[in-house]
């Protein structure tokens, strides 16, 4: 160009202005998960209203089954030695091998199988066969009764022992639980609140645990 300083010509060309730099993300971390001191006070809160809720299951003591055993075959053996003219004795001894061991005993009621066409035979056999039958349904129902009070024992001692949790129950307890539990309309409804307000809680642990990441993200020292 004339009258202007060759020098000067490169000034007049634009300058490329390098691009902002793009704005920082801050990526949140996620929220820490709740501790297991926090997991187990959940759980013992939760048992704790549970057990609440729930009514006392009945408790049968052991001596009890034991003893209605004994008059149920004491009472057979009396029938049996005046039926078929047996000892007191060796009649306890047939109901007791009988019921034990599903009819498989060395002593068999002759009289009452041979007068069996008779009126007074046929009534002898069905009582024999009644008694054979609610013996064994009487033994199944001891044997499951005895079984859970040992259970319930024992719970009892590992728990003073401190081998298991103390909110711990045996399985045969919590099915018994599902089964006798009828919760009213109040209890269902303190139930609810007191989940309502572990969620709440809950929810407020870890919104305040994200407020307190964002703050040191943002205001790093």
């Amino acid at each position: 160009m004339p009258g202007v300083d060759p020098g000067l010509a490169p000034l007049s060309t634009p300058v490329k202005r390098a691009p902002p730099p793009p704005p920082r993300r801050y990526t949140l971390p996620p929220p820490p998960p709740p501790s297991l001191a926090a997991m187990e006070a959940a759980a013992a809160a939760a048992a704790a209203a549970e057990a609440e809720g729930s009514p006392p299951v009945p408790r049968v003591p052991v001596y009890l089954v034991l003893l209605g055993l004994a008059v149920y075959i004491c009472l057979g053996a009396a029938v049996f030695a005046a039926w078929e003219e047996w000892s007191f004795l060796d009649g306890a001894y047939f109901c007791f091998v009988t019921l034990s061991t599903i009819g498989f005993g060395d002593l068999v009621p002759g009289k009452s199988l041979k007068s069996a066409e008779s009126q007074g035979g046929q009534l002898q056999v069905s009582a024999c066969v009644a008694y054979l039958l609610l013996g064994l349904v009487l033994i199944a129902t001891a044997f499951s009764l005895v079984q859970e009070e040992v259970l319930a024992r024992l719970s009892q001692v590992a728990r003073t022992l401190g081998i298991i949790s103390k909110h711990h129950q045996p399985q045969a307890r919590q099915h018994q639980l599902q089964l006798h539990r009828r919760p009213s309309g109040a209890a269902r409804q303190h139930q609810g609140s007191q989940t309502a307000q572990l969620q709440l809680q809950a929810l407020q642990a870890g919104q305040q645990a994200l407020q307190g990441t964002t703050a040191a993200l943002l205001n790093p020292t």
